[in-house]
């Protein structure tokens, strides 16, 4: 389940980086705290994987995105920002961290021959589920929809303005 917490003051102790702090996807050991009754979280179980960068700045701390990430759906939009390439980078990311990719081409309502960035998409990967999609019309939502697992975490990736939100 999903509740809200805050870190154990004296587990800060074994906090070595800030990467060692929980982050999204971390599963943790919870105890409920009566007197306050709220949550903390005394511990953070090993990671199986993260999604990391470093910190915006001068500073070259790691910054941890999301950890134990089963699938990442790589999303690009088809109204200008598609670009092969940055698909391909965007899979040895996904890859190193041993998630499963699924590519999805959002915006296929601003793009008549979608169809044919879909066929690009297949040459370059043709192992991977492949969708285009569009939240305006609907299509392929159904689709998308019978990929997302209840019980797995799952990660949007990709360029500022493409759609993850929507």
């Amino acid at each position: 389940g999903e509740l809200s917490a805050t870190l154990l003051p004296s587990a800060y102790r074994t906090v070595v980086h800030r990467s060692d702090l929980p982050a999204v996807g971390d599963w943790v050991g919870l105890k409920k705290n009566v007197e306050i009754n709220r949550y903390q979280i005394y511990l953070v179980l090993p990671r199986k994987n993260k999604l990391s960068r470093m910190f915006a700045g001068k500073k070259t701390e790691e910054q941890i995105i999301a950890a134990n990430i089963d699938k990442v759906f790589i999303v690009t939009s088809l109204d200008n920002d598609f670009n092969i390439r940055r698909i391909e980078r965007s899979l040895v990311i996904v890859y190193e961290i041993g998630a499963l990719p699924v590519i999805v081409l959002n915006k296929a309502d601003k793009c008549k021959g979608y169809k044919t960035y879909l066929e690009i998409v297949k040459r370059s990967a043709p192992e991977l589920t492949v969708l285009a999609i569009s939240a305006l019309n609907g299509i392929n939502i159904s689709e998308l929809n019978k990929i997302i697992n209840p019980c797995e975490t799952i990660v949007l990736f990709g360029s500022s303005g493409v759609g993850k939100s929507t």
